[in-house]
C-alpha cells in the first residue's frame, strides 16, 4: 500500500469514537494520568493514537492546523476523507492543531479564546516520543502537575519536547480562563494537560566535584 492510499477508518464510527472520547474524556479530567485508546488507526506519516483522536474529535465543522511534518498526501487526504474537515487553516482559525514536540512553536499564533468564549480556542494535539508516569531517568524532562482533577502533584515524563513547550506551561502566555489545552501523543499512548492545570519543571540534581 502507498503512503497516498486510503486507509480504512474505524470499523463501527459511532462505537469506537465513543469508546476513545470516554478515555479522553477521562484524561483531561485527571491531568497527567496516561491512556491507551481501544481503538487505534492510522496512516503513514502520524501516529497511530493521534490519527484516532482527529477521528474522535473532529468533524465537519472542525478546522484543523497541521505544522509542516504533516503536510503530506497520506495524512491530509486521510484526515479530509475521514473527518471531513479541513486542515488548511491559519494557525490562528483552527479549532485543532496537529504539531511535533520537538520542534519550536509560538504559542501567540493560536487562539487561546476570550473570557467570554474560552471554549473557541485551540485544542493542541502534541506528538512526542515518549511519556511516562513518574520520574524516569531514561527521560529528558520531567515536569509536576498540580491543580482540578489532581488530589496533590503528578509527576509526569516526556521525551521530545522542545522547550519553548516547556516554557508555556510554566509560564502560561494566557490568563485564564483563556489559553490552550494540550493532548501529548505517542503511537499508543495519550496524556492531556488543560489549561488549569499548574506545570512546574523539575530540575535535574547536579552533583559537585
Amino acid at each position: 500500500m502507498s503512503a497516498s492510499t486510503l486507509i480504512s477508518g474505524f470499523e463501527n464510527p459511532v462505537l469506537d469514537s465513543l469508546s476513545n472520547f470516554r478515555q479522553l474524556s477521562d484524561a483531561i479530567a485527571r491531568p497527567g494520568k496516561i491512556v491507551a485508546l481501544p481503538k487505534l488507526i492510522g496512516p503513514e506519516g502520524i501516529y497511530k493514537a493521534s490519527f484516532s483522536v482527529l477521528l474522535t474529535m473532529l468533524d465537519a465543522k472542525s478546522s484543523l492546523y497541521l505544522s509542516d511534518e504533516y503536510r503530506i498526501e497520506s495524512v491530509t487526504k486521510n484526515v479530509i476523507f475521514h473527518c471531513n474537515c479541513s486542515c488548511d487553516v491559519a494557525t490562528e482559525k483552527a479549532d485543532f492543531a496537529l504539531v511535533n514536540g520537538n520542534q519550536a512553536l509560538d504559542f501567540d499564533h493560536f487562539n487561546a479564546g476570550t473570557d467570554h468564549d474560552p471554549h473557541q480556542s485551540t485544542t493542541l494535539l502534541i506528538e512526542v516520543d515518549e511519556l511516562a508516569a513518574g520520574n524516569v531517568e531514561a527521560l529528558s524532562t520531567k515536569l509536576a502537575l498540580s491543580g482540578p482533577g489532581i488530589k496533590t502533584e503528578h509527576v509526569i515524563s516526556i521525551e521530545g519536547l522542545h522547550a519553548s513547550f516547556i516554557d508555556y506551561l510554566t509560564h502560561r502566555l494566557h490568563a485564564f480562563p483563556t489559553g490552550l489545552d494540550m493532548f501529548f501523543m505517542t503511537d499508543d499512548k495519550v496524556m492531556a494537560i488543560p489549561r488549569t492545570t499548574h506545570v512546574a519543571k523539575i530540575e535535574e540534581a547536579t552533583s559537585c566535584m
